[in-house]
C-alpha cells in the first residue's frame, strides 16, 4: 500500500476474507490473542489517537451510516469500545505499572487531583478474549462495549496495589520496606480530566456470551507477578526519554 494511505485505502487493499476490528482504547499485551486461521487487521487508538481521526473511523465503519465500507464494499468490520486495560507489557506512563514500579523503588506515587476519579478496569486477557469472540460471533458493522465490571477510584487502586505488594513480597526482600502509604503525593490535576469513565457491556454478553472473568483483586496479583518476573523489561522502558516525560507530567522525580 503506498503511503500515506487512508483507512479506506487499507481496507480495499485486502481481500474480503480479511476482518478489520477497530479497538478504541489500547490493547497492549503480547501473544494473548490467537488469530491463527483468521486473517485480521487490528487497528488501535494508539494509531488514530483520540479525536477527529478516531471519530471519523467510527463513522466510516458504523452500521448506521448507509455509505460505510461494510454496506458499500461488503467488508467484514467491527468496532469495539473498551474500558481501561491493565496487565503485562503495559507502558509505565499508565497508572498501574507506574505505581507498581515507583512503589518498588521507594519513589513518590503521583496522584492527580484528589484521586477520586473513577475508572473501570479490564484485565487484558479478558479484553483479548472478547475481541476473539467478536470476530467469531459478532454482527458485521456492529459495535460492542467491553467492560470489566471493576469500577474504582484511582486512590483505591493505589492502596490495593500497595497492600498487594506487601502481601506478595517475601519478608527478606529489601523492596518490601519501600512500600508505604507515605509515598502517595497529590499533584495538580490534568486539565479536562474526566471524573468517571464507565462502560456497559450488556450487548456483548447478550449477543456473544462474553463477560469478564478476572476481578481486579485477581488481575492485579497476576499483573504484579508478571512485573516481578520482567524487571529487566521495566528497567529498559523507563530509561532515556521516559525520565523526561515523567518529570514533565508529574513534576516529581
Amino acid at each position: 500500500i503506498p503511503l500515506p494511505a487512508t483507512l479506506l485505502d487499507i481496507l480495499l487493499a485486502f481481500n474480503m476474507a480479511t476482518a478489520l476490528i477497530v479497538v478504541f482504547n489500547a490493547l497492549f499485551a503480547k501473544e494473548t490473542l490467537d488469530m491463527s486461521g483468521f486473517p485480521t487487521i487490528l487497528l488501535f487508538t494508539t494509531v488514530f489517537r483520540i479525536g477527529l481521526n478516531s471519530a471519523s473511523t467510527k463513522l466510516i465503519l458504523s452500521s448506521g451510516d448507509p455509505g460505510n465500507v461494510v454496506r458499500t464494499f461488503g467488508f467484514p468490520a467491527f468496532i469495539t469500545n473498551c474500558s481501561n486495560n491493565y496487565g503485562p507489557y503495559q507502558f509505565p506512563e499508565k497508572l498501574i505499572p507506574l505505581i507498581i514500579n515507583n512503589a518498588l523503588h521507594g519513589k513518590q506515587l503521583p496522584v492527580y487531583g484528589d484521586g477520586k476519579n473513577v475508572r473501570d478496569w479490564l484485565y487484558v486477557d479478558d479484553h483479548a478474549k472478547a475481541i476473539d469472540m467478536v470476530l467469531e460471533k459478532g454482527r458485521l458493522g456492529e459495535r460492542y462495549n467491553i467492560g470489566g465490571h471493576n469500577e474504582k477510584q484511582n486512590i483505591e487502586i493505589i492502596h490495593i496495589i500497595l497492600d498487594t505488594l506487601r502481601e506478595m513480597l517475601p519478608d527478606g526482600d529489601p523492596r518490601k520496606q519501600n512500600i508505604s502509604d507515605n509515598l502517595i503525593s497529590y499533584v495538580e490535576d490534568r486539565k479536562g480530566h474526566d471524573r468517571r469513565y464507565a462502560i456497559a457491556p450488556d450487548k456483548i454478553k447478550a449477543e456473544i456470551g462474553w463477560e469478564p472473568e478476572t476481578m481486579f483483586e485477581e488481575g492485579i496479583k497476576k499483573t504484579i507477578a508478571w512485573f516481578f518476573e520482567h524487571e529487566d523489561w521495566m528497567k529498559n522502558v523507563t530509561s532515556g526519554d521516559y525520565a523526561k516525560y515523567y518529570q514533565d507530567m508529574y513534576g516529581v522525580k
